[in-house]
């Protein structure tokens, strides 16, 4: 069973190890022994990457993150077409008309893809997306509380029912440090532990969000949906590794503007 084959070709990944399999060579893994089917659902997270490079165009840099679903030639194509990418993209391309626009209100974007997204989908990657959302917006809430930042306009595109934007806009005119639900309590230990260093704080979510993928492929063996978290995890410490120090606030903003 090709799936097997996959299983049996990832070197075992831990944190704060450097992993000995690159992002592209589990691509090609992927692409010759997962159906279709798979890779569609797999796609769905990767489109996360496809929005990054999106908002890297727009502040036009020539960045380019290729584990993209889409190559950049493509993706530059679809961005001044009006197909080949989500519709959600473009209703974005035309309620905000300007690059200036279009990066101060990049948000927008982001909380359309796990609207949509999280609509539609099932399984994993329902599981996969809510828990990437609900990390990006308890983060906001936390650095908006240090920071002092309006977290109203910081969550302005979110959907104000959301459990998770709720217990963030609850907390918005409260003193003291943020609280973070019961399910995410770890994460919050794991942040006071990092103090105010920025770098040991993107650091520390990073390892929160290695350890939830790592729980899952425990519990989930030699499934498709650990293969998709094997992938994640992959992504985590390839970002980990290209961390620099005098960048972490930098990349700790990054991390809430794009998502974690």
């Amino acid at each position: 069973m090709r799936r097997l084959f996959v299983f049996g070709s990832l070197p075992p990944l831990e944190f704060g190890s450097k992993p000995d399999i690159t992002s592209w060579q589990l691509r090609e893994l992927f692409e010759d022994n997962l159906s279709q089917s798979a890779l569609k659902q797999i796609h769905i997270l990767q489109f996360w990457i496809d929005l990054a490079n999106i908002q890297a165009v727009l502040y036009k840099t020539d960045a380019f993150d290729t584990r993209s679903v889409f190559s950049k030639e493509l993706l530059s194509s679809f961005m001044k077409e009006s197909e080949g990418l989500p519709a959600y993209v473009y209703d974005f391309f035309s309620e905000f008309t300007t690059d200036e626009e279009r990066r101060r209100n990049f948000a927008s974007l982001i909380a359309a893809y796990f609207r949509e997204e999280r609509k539609k989908a099932k399984g994993f990657v329902r599981k996969f997306l809510d828990f990437e959302h609900a990390v990006r917006v308890l983060i906001t809430g936390f650095r908006a509380k240090r920071l002092g930042r309006d977290v109203v306009r910081e969550l302005q595109f979110e959907d104000p029912i959301d459990p998770y934007v709720e217990t963030v806009l609850m907390q918005k005119n409260s003193s003291g440090s943020f609280v973070f639900p019961l399910e995410f309590a770890e994460l919050e230990t794991k942040l006071e532990d990092a103090g105010r260093d920025p770098t040991l704080q993107y650091e520390a979510l990073m390892q929160f969000r290695f350890d939830y993928y790592s729980e899952h492929i425990h519990n989930h063996p030699l499934e498709i949906s650990s293969l998709a978290a094997n992938m994640m995890r992959l992504w985590i410490l390839e970002d980990y590794f290209a961390l620099r120090v005098d960048e972490g606030e930098v990349i700790l903003t990054r991390a809430v503007e794009r998502g974690a």
